[in-house]
């Protein structure tokens, strides 16, 4: 089409252009006319150049008029065309229109049938829970009258773990579950044997107690949370596990305090068996609570029996304070430590050095012997409690679901009696101070008893470099100070306290360097500069 149009508007430019030349030449050739022949013949030109036009133009035309009646007639097929094509597109427009109404129709119709099956389903369950209700009412009834409480406690249980909440005191339970036997409201029904069973609960519970019954405990604690007293059962069974601490603490105490001073660590043994006490019955009595209450509980008993074993921890530690007599023990130390003091400063003196070693030896109450023994005793019970208080925060994390990065203890370890009292009696700092004094009066020892080993080995020697390096000579001080370190670092290390370790290593790099460098080592290269100077000084001959 787009070419016709073309090869048509081509055809009327090539026409316009004759027409435009022959009018340019006719204007000449008038201009130039002078006879009638040369106007004739003008005539006669003019003549043949409008036939001969007129023909070019009708067949023009002719040709113009074809081409638009065939694009006319395209034109009216595609017409044709579009109109059938709007036809259908009305007619599926319409067929869509009436789908989605018929669709929305249909999406209402399953909406209403959903909701009401889902009316039905709850109707339904609901009927099931009063059936449910009537029946275990029914059964809680006659385990109350036969004293099988078991039964009837897990018939209030299943009442009481019924999906809806407000079923027990809905209109509809108050006219359907009442029967001639128990004509009661299931509401104040259910209060009321909850009352009733709480107490026979309790009473039960302690008397098992008593009698040591613990087939009874048992029950009578995997019975509370099923008529809603877990608060109350969990607190009954921790007084329980508290007195059992309490007693078996009191039976080792009493039956060997009487040999307590002459066995030495015994109380660290007492502390370490009322750990082990407390640690086994929170592994094990966890699985029952676990069971019956849920592992969230078992912090609250764990609250509570830390709180016991606190109590008796910090009783074990009063009496070895002072069975021990660590106050007096620590007042001779500082006695020492003054006396010593008082020995640097009156070197110039006239008074000889072992005068005022019996002195200061005179004033000590405790022998390096006992003091050794005073100290493991001392590590262990803090090594002991290092232990306790680890396992106490692991088990406490594990059962509160945490899980820390670094392990830290718990606010009833932290902020127990125990721990305070180690912070406000400087329990730590008696340990260090022990420590620290057998370490000097050894080492003082050490230099009293000091042994050189013969050189004439060492200088008949052809070569060092063929010599053993462990058969050097070496004062016995030196080795002497390796195994007093070793000792009491192991002691200090075996606590578990790493505040205390750092303490220490801090007054041992101080130990080092007053008392081995300056105190022993500077003194004796004085004694030998003092012994060679006059064998190298240069003689006159």
């Amino acid at each position: 089409m787009k070419g016709q149009v073309s090869s048509t508007s081509w055809e009327s430019s090539i026409i316009e252009g004759r027409l435009s030349k022959n009018l340019a030449r006719y204007t000449l050739l008038l201009d130039k006319l002078s006879t009638l022949s040369q106007v004739d013949k003008l005539s006669e030109v003019i003549a043949n150049d409008y036939t001969e036009q007129s023909k070019q133009l009708n067949s023009f035309v002719q040709e113009s008029q074809s081409s638009l009646n065939k694009q006319s007639r395209k034109l009216e097929l595609q017409r044709t065309d579009l109109t059938t094509s709007l036809t259908h597109f009305h007619e599926t427009v319409g067929t869509i229109a009436s789908s989605n109404t018929r669709a929305k129709a249909i999406h209402d119709d399953i909406e209403t049938v959903d909701q009401e099956r889902a009316l039905v389903k709850k109707t339904l369950q609901f009927v099931k829970d009063v059936r449910t209700l009537k029946n275990n009412i029914s059964l809680a009834h006659s385990a109350l009258k036969a004293n099988d409480y078991l039964v009837a406690a897990t018939a209030i249980d299943e009442i009481r773990s019924l999906p809806d909440k407000n079923l027990i005191v809905s209109e509809f339970a108050k006219k359907v579950v009442p029967s001639s036997e128990v004509p009661e409201e299931p509401a104040i029904l259910i209060k009321n044997w909850c009352k009733e069973l709480t107490g026979l609960f309790q009473e039960h519970f302690m008397k098992a107690t008593r009698t040591q019954d613990i087939k009874e405990l048992t029950l009578m604690f995997k019975m509370f949370p099923m008529i809603g007293q877990d608060v109350l059962g969990l607190d009954l069974y921790s007084k329980y596990v508290c007195d059992i601490i309490a007693d078996e603490s009191r039976k080792i105490i009493s039956n060997s305090m009487e040999n307590s001073i002459k066995f030495q660590g015994f109380f660290s043994q007492v502390l370490l068996h009322l750990f082990k006490i407390v640690s086994t019955i929170i592994n094990d009595h966890s699985k029952v609570i676990a069971t019956c209450y849920g592992e969230k509980h078992m912090v609250h008993v764990m609250e509570k029996v830390e709180k016991e074993a606190d109590l008796q921890a910090s009783l074990v530690l009063d009496i070895f304070m002072e069975t021990r007599k660590i106050d007096r023990t620590i007042s001779d130390i500082n006695d020492w430590s003054h006396l010593q003091k008082t020995e640097d400063k009156s070197k110039s003196s006239n008074q000889s050095d072992n005068e005022t070693d019996n002195e200061a030896e005179q004033s000590s109450i405790i022998s390096i012997h006992d003091l050794a023994l005073l100290i493991i005793e001392f590590s262990q019970i803090l090594q002991n409690w290092s232990m306790y208080s680890r396992f106490y925060s692991v088990k406490w994390n594990e059962f509160s679901n945490l899980h820390p990065d670094v392990l830290q203890p718990p606010s009833p370890i932290a902020g127990g009696k125990f721990a305070l009292k180690l912070e406000q009696d400087k329990i730590f700092d008696d340990f260090q101070a022990l420590v620290l004094n057998h370490l000097h009066r050894s080492f003082k020892n050490s230099m009293s008893l000091e042994e050189i080993p013969s050189l004439n080995d060492l200088v008949t020697t052809v070569s060092l470099n063929d010599h053993d390096k462990n058969s050097y000579p070496v004062t016995s001080v030196l080795d002497d100070l390796i195994l007093l370190v070793r000792k009491n670092l192991i002691s200090v290390v075996n606590t578990g306290q790493f505040k205390l370790l750092s303490s220490f290593l801090n007054e041992l790099v101080k130990f080092f360097q007053n008392q081995f460098l300056v105190k022993f080592m500077q003194n004796k290269f004085k004694l030998l500069q003092s012994k060679l100077t006059p064998n190298i000084s240069l003689k006159k001959i």
